[in-house]
Formats: structure tokens, C-alpha cells, sequence
């Protein structure tokens, strides 16, 4: 590699080589990358319920997004349940943790701390069309990390929400780059997380209240047994 880094715009020449063929220099355009992911919302048929698919990466309208679908959710009907599904949420910068917090829980939200510093995180809630008290099923699994996990964990432990799926990762620490002397670049994790309850995410990661070990593979269009459990949760919460 010739340049590793540079402004948008610039240009990379990487070496490649094809297995049995002599190696080549192909030029890479610099750009930034950007996801496309939005929310998906819906209604679960023949119930009274919302499902809310997560992105991958958050961004910065996800907030009113939530806030739209509780909308829609709760036109002509009284919405009984809400079904929050994180199991390809998986970032930490850009994920709107604060807000997404404020829209269905109320008070400690836990802390921040690194070896200098603790900053504890409390918000007020604010109630958007039920959501604060609407019924919350979370699903998680093993590609559900940063923030995404926090939002779970404390939301579960302040029994506000069913989580359900396979255990996390507890990637939950926040990381700082550190410019190396030749040109490279470091990210060392520098920030971790603790619940209110002194519960460690970073390193127990989220535990499902109802644990259910299925990949994306065993998910099919109408079937999905984590959804199903979901579903089946809630009905016993009417």
C-alpha cells in the first residue's frame, strides 16, 4: 500500500495479486462510507402489536423515526406491545443512546467511566405515544453491540423490558485512535460502562431474561423463533 490515508477524494494503490496470475497495482478512489440502513417498522399481524428493526448504524433522524412508527402504531388502536428487535444493531457512535433511552424509560440510565473520569447518564423521559408504558420486548443476539447492548441491559434491569435471544458480546467499550509515529493509526478502548446495579456489560454482555439460541440462518420470511417468543411474551402480559 503506497498511501493508507488521506481526504476524501484522494487515491490508494494497493498490490493485489490473483491466485496463479502475476500481481497488479489497482487504484482505489477514497470516499466516505455511508450506510443506507433505515428503520423497518411494522405491524404484527393479527395483533394489536409493533416490530421495530434496527439498523446496523445508527443516524440521526432514528429518533423521530421511532417516534413516527409509535404514531402510526397507535392510530385507530391502542397499541399493546411493542417489539424492539436489536440483533443486527451493532455501533456506538452515531447511535442515539440518550434520546432512544428518554422515549421509554425514566432515571438512571448507568455510567460511564474510564481510568480518570466516571460521568453518570440520568435522563427525564418523555412520553411519545405510549412509550412510556407501552409493553417492551427486546431482542438481542450475538451481532447486537455498543450502544445498542447498553439500551437493552438497562432497560432490563430496570424491568422495563423482556429481553429475549442469545447472550451478547459486551462490546460496550468506546475507543479513542491514537496516530502512530509511521503513519498508522491505533484504536485502543478507553471507555467502558457499568449499570446502575454495578452490573458490568463489557464484561458479562447483555444475558437474555429468555435465552434462545437462533442465527439468522434458522430465521426464515414466517419463521422466527425469537420473534415468535416475542410475540407469545407479550400475549402473556395482556
Amino acid at each position: 500500500v503506497d498511501r493508507v490515508r488521506g481526504p476524501a477524494g484522494s487515491s490508494v494503490t494497493l498490490d493485489v495479486q490473483t491466485p496463479g496470475a502475476p500481481e497488479r497495482s489497482v487504484e482505489v478512489q477514497r470516499g466516505k462510507l455511508t450506510s443506507t440502513g433505515k428503520l423497518k417498522a411494522s405491524a404484527i399481524p393479527g395483533t394489536n402489536y409493533g416490530y421495530l428493526l434496527f439498523p446496523p448504524v445508527g443516524y440521526d433522524a432514528l429518533p423521530a423515526d421511532v417516534a413516527q412508527s409509535m404514531e402510526k402504531f397507535s392510530t385507530d388502536k391502542t397499541l399493546e406491545g411493542l417489539v424492539i428487535d436489536l440483533r443486527i444493531a451493532s455501533s456506538t457512535r452515531g447511535w442515539p443512546l440518550e434520546d432512544m433511552f428518554t422515549m421509554f424509560n425514566d432515571g438512571p440510565l448507568g455510567e460511564f467511566y474510564n481510568r480518570n473520569d466516571k460521568q453518570l447518564v440520568e435522563v427525564t423521559g418523555q412520553d411519545t405515544f405510549t412509550s412510556q408504558d407501552v409493553p417492551l420486548v427486546i431482542l438481542v443476539g450475538q451481532n447486537t453491540t455498543g450502544f445498542p447492548e447498553i439500551f437493552a441491559a438497562s432497560l432490563q434491569m430496570h424491568d422495563r423490558a423482556v429481553v429475549i435471544g442469545e447472550t451478547t458480546p459486551g462490546a460496550v467499550e468506546t475507543t479513542t485512535d491514537f496516530y502512530l509515529p509511521d503513519g498508522s493509526q491505533a484504536f485502543i478502548a478507553t471507555t467502558s460502562f457499568v449499570l446502575p446495579n454495578g452490573d458490568e456489560i463489557g464484561t458479562s454482555g447483555v444475558i437474555p431474561s429468555i435465552p434462545i439460541e437462533a442465527s439468522w440462518d434458522d430465521v426464515l420470511p414466517k419463521k422466527d423463533p425469537v420473534l415468535d417468543r416475542a410475540i407469545e411474551t407479550l400475549d402473556e402480559q395482556q
